[in-house]
């Protein structure tokens, strides 16, 4: 009777020895897969960004291009609200300049300056006092970077 006893316990601590490994098991492989599940979801919110962005600068740059009035309601908005002096210059790539010499600046001593290194639908401010840039891409970036959108992280709602 000794002995069975004896062999009952052996095959119950090899039991739950067995049990703990096959548990400490499943723990290693379930802490892989929700490693796995962040990079998949950080990758999917990269890959999100980067189409959102490049979709906006696309849209936003063709209208500023092909459309005079989208150009002057940017430039009149970013003059309205940011620059306090009558006295400022605007640089814009060349093929631009005739469109923004058709906005009237009359009541401001604006001068237009060609910039050959500036991308078409971009532009830039200066007055004594500040510098607007008003490069599409980095606006995107900084509008996206802002939003601090967590679409893909719905399971830190949830958990």
């Amino acid at each position: 009777e000794d002995g069975y006893k004896q062999g009952e316990q052996k095959a119950s601590l090899q039991v739950k020895q067995d049990a703990n490994l096959i548990i400490g098991n499943v723990d290693e492989i379930l802490s892989e897969l929700s490693q796995l599940k962040k990079n998949v979801l950080e990758s999917a919110q990269e890959n999100f960004y980067e189409i959102s962005q490049a979709i906006a600068e696309s849209l936003i740059g063709r209208e500023l291009r092909l459309d005079e009035k989208a150009f002057h309601k940017v430039i009149s908005k970013a003059i309205q609200d940011s620059v306090d002096e009558d006295q400022f210059t605007i640089f814009v790539h060349p093929d631009f300049v005739a469109k923004l010499e058709k906005l009237d600046l009359s009541t401001k001593n604006a001068k237009i300056q060609k910039d050959e290194n500036m991308e078409l639908g971009n532009f830039r401010i200066e007055s004594s006092n500040n510098v607007i840039d008003g490069n599409i891409r980095k606006i995107i970036s900084d509008l996206l970077q802002e939003a601090d959108m967590e679409l893909f992280e719905s399971d830190k709602i949830a958990g």
